[in-house]
């Protein structure tokens, strides 16, 4: 049974007017900052956006490969596109067989994990390889769609299917720690993964006749996941909205569904009144945007020791429960992932929210609670979309600019060398300080954030390259700025 109780709003810049009632317990102070994204939500591309395939010296650079390159990447005078090539793509040429695709694709959708990212691409009308995937970083579990001989790739490397040259018709993506995946076309709707993917005996599976490396489609109690509009996977589960706005979950994840199958786990259709639009996971608990009786908000359960979940005086909500951030608008976008969740709300003027940890002090204050916090961005305050990392989140502005904050051991805010965390929002940058512009789509994860460009088809990178997964020579000295990733 829900107890209702009123949330006090803690603003980050001017008053809002908007007071939060939360499904569960006393008022109480969320917060903006950590967490890997997981899943990848609905996204608005400008209208009449086209593809740049051309790309002058200073974005192509220099073919080099050794640290000196990363600095020479890292310098404000250097060429933008540093690409790794020979040995620093594998420790076995023998397996590498490399295969980028085309050089004028167009990246049109984006996900980051911790160690690793992916891109689905489109190259022109008819092309084969529109709705191919590439992915570049680690793949010590296969997550790249390549025998893990090819240790890790700072290249991006075109994702290899078992029927087909290679996996297509792909629409979104949905990376975590090891594997990655991705759903089809939202004609078919079903979900292939790849790579150490985290399935639950008796619940969610793959083919198990299948490499690791190449994708399988998941089965859901033995029936083939398919109508997925949304997914997001972690360690410790995972769910899956659908095109009926059903919601299905398994694993740690599944508190408040139905029992469903012969297996007697506990996964199933969430059993609750609600529609549901998209769904993300973090480390152990899970947001969806709902509709329940006719109000759009983010609901939210599972572990909330460190209010991730939204609710005060209580380590776990047990099933889906409203946060209330829908008082202060309509939400339009979700992003979740570790210990903390993002909303952007749309008002007079866009707004993010987010509560959960405050690990790295990546709040508007130096306080520790768990309070839902409107950040600021000061003059710049219409946000369109919002991801976020282990302890640091990025926010798309309309005009097409990147504006950061939280953690920055890592150079995860792409302000230039690292540095401490920041609880303000600083914008991203390209080099010579110039301003990162004409973004369309934005997504983190761990200490690495990747943006696409509306008029540009390649994709750039800044944070932690420790396994090239900001698309640079791998090496323990991070990337910077917002970097070019070659095809």
């Amino acid at each position: 049974m829900r107890a209702a109780g009123a949330i006090a709003l803690v603003l980050g810049g001017s008053a809002a007017g908007c007071s939060l009632v939360a499904g569960l317990g006393d008022p109480k102070v969320f917060d903006a900052g950590t967490g890997s994204q997981r899943g990848v939500f609905p996204r608005d591309v400008p209208d009449g956006a086209e593809a740049d395939a051309t790309l002058d010296g200073d974005e192509l650079g220099s073919v080099l490969g050794d640290e000196d390159a990363l600095k020479e990447a890292n310098a404000t005078d250097a060429p933008e596109g540093v690409i790794a090539e020979g040995g620093f793509d594998s420790n076995s040429s023998a397996c590498d067989s490399f295969d980028g695709g085309s050089p004028l694709a167009q990246a049109v959708a984006i996900s980051v994990a911790s160690t690793h990212a992916c891109a689905v691409v489109n190259v022109a009308p008819g092309s084969p390889e529109n709705g191919t995937v590439r992915c570049w970083g680690s793949n010590r579990d296969g997550e790249l769609g390549r025998d893990p001989c090819l240790s890790f790739s700072s290249r991006p490397h075109t994702v290899l299917d078992r029927a087909l040259p290679a996996l297509s018709d792909v629409g979104t993506l949905a990376l975590g720690e090891g594997f990655s995946c991705a759903i089809t076309t939202p004609a078919t709707g079903f979900l292939s993964c790849w790579g150490n993917v985290p399935v639950v005996a008796g619940e969610v599976t793959r083919d198990p006749t299948a490499p690791e490396y190449l994708p399988s489609l998941m089965r859901f109690y033995n029936t083939q996941l398919e109508q997925i509009v949304t997914a997001s996977l972690s360690a410790a589960g995972g769910c899956a909205s659908r095109t009926d706005q059903s919601l299905l979950c398994w694993g740690m994840f599944a508190s408040g569904t139905t029992r469903i199958g012969n297996g007697g786990g506990e996964g199933g259709a969430v059993n609750a009144p609600e529609s549901f639009e998209a769904v993300a996971v973090g480390r152990a608990h899970a947001c969806a945007i709902a509709t329940r009786n006719g109000v759009r908000d983010v609901e939210c359960w599972g572990d909330n020791t460190q209010g991730q979940a939204g609710f005060l005086g209580v380590s776990s909500v047990g099933g889906p429960a409203a946060v209330g951030v829908s008082q202060c608008g309509q939400v339009t976008q979700l992003a979740v992932g570790g210990d903390q969740s993002c909303a952007v709300v749309q008002n007079a003027v866009n707004a993010v929210y987010c509560w959960g940890s405050n690990a790295s002090g990546q709040l508007l204050d130096a306080g520790g609670g768990s309070a839902v916090r409107r950040v600021a961005f000061g003059s710049m305050s219409d946000p369109k979309e919002v991801a976020v990392g282990d302890s640091h989140a990025c926010a798309r502005m309309t005009d097409g600019s990147v504006w950061c904050w939280g953690d920055n051991s890592a150079s995860q805010l792409g302000t230039g060398p690292p540095g401490p965390a920041e609880a303000t929002p600083s914008v991203v940058k390209r080099r010579n300080n110039a301003l990162l512009q004409g973004v369309d789509r934005v997504a983190a994860g761990g200490k690495t954030t990747c943006v696409t460009l509306a008029t540009d088809p390649n994709v750039r990178c800044w944070g932690a390259n420790d396994y090239g997964q900001a698309g640079q020579p791998p090496q323990s000295m991070p990337v910077q700025y917002a970097t070019l990733v070659p095809w």
